[in-house]
């Protein structure tokens, strides 16, 4: 299922959105546990990223959703 990554926009002026690069299913992990990697727009292009995902026409609105920065 394609992932999708929408940047947030205000107006005329949207927010550096990261890049998909993959998904797949967490080794090691419980059923439904999906790890996504995100490239992080480039340094200076701004001080915020917002942004949504969506999972082919579903969007992601998890409350729990955590994110590690590597």
């Amino acid at each position: 299922m394609p992932l999708v990554v929408t940047p947030f926009c205000e107006g005329e002026y949207c927010y550096p959105a990261p890049t998909f690069v993959s998904a797949g299913s967490l080794p090691g992990s419980i059923s439904g546990v999906t790890e996504v990697q995100l490239l992080a727009p480039p340094k200076g292009a701004a001080s915020e990223v917002i942004f949504s995902l969506a999972a082919g026409p579903t969007t992601v609105r998890d409350m729990n959703l955590s994110f590690w920065v590597n």
